[in-house]
């Protein structure tokens, strides 16, 4: 893995975590704080706002779905476009996409499938 691969963020009060990229599924907003959902189906809560981790997460695997949620692509499995859109994770969480991004997420996956997936555990 390249340097970065990662973000080396506080998980805690003097308390420090390493995240490999390829291990997180998605970020969810709440005010302030940013959940870290892994595929491990740890959750950490992080003091910052998701706008951060919007520029910590540029690469191409990451897409903000709506104004909550940044996404991994690489862990979607299904897409249900239509009125009510939907995103099925590999662990069978459902992510709602705004409307209005549904076309560029699907352009993304497309995109996605040429690049090649490194898992780790």
């Amino acid at each position: 893995m390249k340097h970065n691969d990662y973000l080396f963020l506080a998980i805690e009060r003097n308390r420090k975590r390493k995240f490999h990229l390829n291990e997180i599924l998605y970020v969810e907003a709440d005010n302030t704080y940013t959940t870290i959902k892994l595929q491990s189906d740890d959750c950490y809560i992080i003091s910052k706002p998701i706008k951060d981790f919007e520029s910590l997460l540029n690469t191409s695997n990451f897409y903000r779905i709506s104004r909550s949620v940044i996404v991994n692509l690489h862990y979607v499995i299904e897409i249900v476009t239509g009125s009510n859109p939907i995103l099925i994770l590999v662990n069978n969480e459902i992510l709602i996409p705004d409307k209005n991004k549904i076309k560029e997420i699907e352009e993304k996956l497309l995109f996605s499938q040429s690049e090649p997936l490194i898992l780790s555990r």
